[in-house]
């Protein structure tokens, strides 16, 4: 009988060795795959990190030759968990919860594997809370580890919530960059995502110079500015061939045009302030609540309602 199928490279030798133990006449032949043809995926990564491969595979498994972000997409969740819960005793309860159903909760080991994921989120949580100052609203009062008060304080962190919405993105065209490599070569990928990038990140200080002590260095930014606009345009002819090269001036135009997009989503990370904040007054509320009730005859109802 005739068998095809996929294998990992790595396996390979194994496979091997068993169909010789077989004791079986056999022909074994491995080949790479050829184009056109659709190889299936499997994610390897250190057992840390292996938990979040359950959040990956919720949107989409990469493709056999695309960059597995689960590495990268891990330290982005705890963070972003931990600033949107952003308080010490909620991220405690989380904690307990978890550790409770993986040691009594029988399993299977998707479940067990987002669960974990939800436990290092409560760690994160809690990180954040004591960075921001919040344990169970404003039961005990303490100085934030990281100088921002949520609600005396937002414009800071909003800053640093629009700040990791900045690191995030171009860690994103980072990876584009790689993969992008692989295909046309290190040269091509520096002209069409590294000049893009080094756009952005100019676009960002002329627009901020003035706050973070740039002011001085106006002209040289802009100038700087506008020889990132000239590389992102010899990087979109560099992407075609012959006449078609001149089709890469209007594309770099509406590229860059199109960043509007980009600043769009980092702007979109302010809603991480938004939950943090809210959940520092919610808690607080709370609180107030249970004070009121506590000097009343019946203080228990007010604790249970709360």
């Amino acid at each position: 009988f005739y068998l095809e199928g996929w294998i990992r490279t790595k396996d390979t030798e194994a496979l091997r060795k068993k169909v010789e133990e077989s004791g079986l006449r056999h022909y074994l032949e491995f080949r790479e795959p050829v184009e056109g043809e659709e190889p299936p995926s499997s994610l390897e990564n250190h057992p840390v990190v292996s938990p979040f491969e359950s959040l990956l595979l919720a949107f989409s498994c990469p493709q056999y030759n695309e960059v597995d972000p689960t590495a990268v997409m891990a330290p982005f969740f705890l963070v972003f968990f931990g600033f949107a819960l952003g308080d010490a005793g909620y991220g405690l309860v989380l904690g307990l919860l978890c550790l409770a159903l993986l040691k009594f909760l029988p399993m299977t080991n998707a479940g067990r594997k987002l669960t974990v994921v939800f436990l290092a989120g409560s760690v994160a949580t809690i990180i954040m809370g004591l960075g921001l100052g919040g344990f169970f609203g404003d039961i005990i009062i303490f100085k934030p580890l990281f100088g921002i008060n949520p609600v005396e304080q937002p414009i800071p962190l909003l800053i640093l919530a629009v700040g990791m919405g900045v690191v995030q993105s171009f860690v994103g065209l980072a990876i584009s960059g790689i993969m992008y490599s692989r295909e046309a070569g290190i040269i091509a990928a520096l002209l069409r995502d590294g000049a893009y990038a080094l756009f952005l990140l100019l676009a960002i200080l002329a627009l901020a110079k003035d706050y973070v002590g740039l002011g001085a260095y106006g002209d040289i930014i802009t100038y700087a500015l506008i020889g990132s606009v000239i590389l992102v345009i010899i990087g979109s002819m560099h992407e075609r061939k012959g006449l078609k090269k001149l089709l890469g001036i209007p594309a770099a135009l509406y590229k860059i045009y199109n960043s509007i997009g980009f600043f769009g989503d980092v702007l979109s990370y302010s809603r991480l302030m938004a939950l943090a904040l809210g959940g520092s007054v919610m808690g607080s509320v709370v609180n107030q609540f249970v004070r009121q009730f506590a000097a009343s005859p019946n203080p228990l109802l007010g604790y249970l309602i709360a």
